[in-house]
């Protein structure tokens, strides 16, 4: 992923839904696709457009947040996508906040689940995930990106409201 850093996806869409779709859209018959896929596309542009097709759906997660009144204006990143500078890169583009990279990679999710069961036992709460690892680096947005994001976002969102149907009709 880290040789796509410069690439741009040339009008491609990866929409990430392999295994339907959860929140915000409670869809499972969605499906992962590409739009827009032409002969000239190569790697370097289905790699970005993953990366992207992730990102826009986790702003379409982030926007639900907000339209119920929380306030998101940083983002930690843990497991193993946040190795990828690109990667963190193209999240704080898209998101429109500062994205940070911390130190938990291999054991994010069961030091979640750890810190989870300690939530729900009352022993501590959410806020001591945040002693269990340091920030290491952080992306900050640029503008210009995130303006032409936001675009493509709706371009996103309108693939797959233009693709429900087809996913919904298709034998079971």
């Amino acid at each position: 992923a880290e040789a796509s850093a410069d690439v741009d996806t040339d009008d491609l869409y990866f929409l990430p839904y392999l295994l339907g779709e959860r929140s915000p859209m409670w869809d499972p018959d969605a499906r992962g696709a590409f739009v827009g896929l032409s002969r000239h596309h190569g790697r370097a542009h289905l790699v970005r457009a993953v990366l992207e097709g992730t990102a826009f759906n986790l702003l379409s997660c982030i926007q639900a947040f907000r339209a119920s009144g929380a306030v998101i204006d940083r983002i930690d990143a843990v497991g193993g996508g946040a190795q990828s500078d690109v990667y963190l890169s193209v999240l704080a583009d898209v998101w429109g906040v500062p994205v940070r990279r911390r130190t938990i990679v291999e054991e994010a999710n069961s030091l979640g689940a750890a810190v989870t069961a300690a939530v729900g036992l009352g022993i501590t709460d959410f806020s001591a995930a945040r002693a269990l690892s340091e920030v290491t680096a952080e992306f900050t947005p640029d503008a210009g990106r995130h303006a032409v994001y936001a675009e493509r976002h709706a371009r996103f969102a309108d693939a797959y409201a233009a693709l429900a149907p087809w996913f919904a009709g298709r034998p079971r």
